[in-house]
């Protein structure tokens, strides 16, 4: 085993620890408990990105005319900037790298359960259009122009069931 593959597998036992089912003095305390989650997944993607990336925990993502709602993990790209009022930071699509959603168990497929909630915050970021310019190599090299989804924010679920 080499050391990436190490470090991601002792990362992954902090996470499982992390997601352990809640001790039943504290299953009534869902904020507290869902907050440390999405501390810990966004302290673990944190530990493999480069340092000039941010992570920022539950933010709204705002495009020219649209908004997302409250995402989990939003990993902003290097050239974002601050922009900050006196009552919020404000992330900018444009300098969006990924969004990143946590649910703990997917297992309950109703209306009002997590995995919906989950993919009604997907679908928000999906939603978004954004401005982008990339060097348009294709036209020089007589390629096909890539699709649109590359203007597109790139999201990801990150689950983990716990067994009873």
């Amino acid at each position: 085993m080499n050391a990436v593959h190490g470090s991601i597998i002792e990362n992954l036992k902090l996470i499982e620890i992390i997601y352990e089912e809640t001790v039943d003095a504290f299953k009534k305390d869902r904020t507290n408990t869902s907050d440390s989650k999405e501390v810990t997944v966004n302290q673990f993607i944190e530990s493999y990105l480069p340092s000039d990336f941010q992570i920022k925990l539950r933010s709204k993502i705002y495009s020219l005319t649209q908004e997302t709602n409250n995402i989990d993990c939003v990993v902003l790209s290097p050239n974002h900037p601050k922009l900050i009022t006196p009552k919020r930071e404000v992330v900018l699509a444009e300098g969006v790298f990924s969004a990143i959603e946590v649910k703990p168990d997917i297992a309950t497929l109703t209306e009002k359960s997590e995995f919906l909630k989950g993919l009604l915050q997907i679908k928000s970021v999906k939603n978004l259009s954004r401005e982008t310019q990339r060097i348009e190599i294709w036209k020089l090299t007589g390629e096909k122009e890539p699709p649109k989804y590359y203007n597109k924010i790139l999201v990801s679920y990150f689950l983990l069931n716990h067994q009873n």
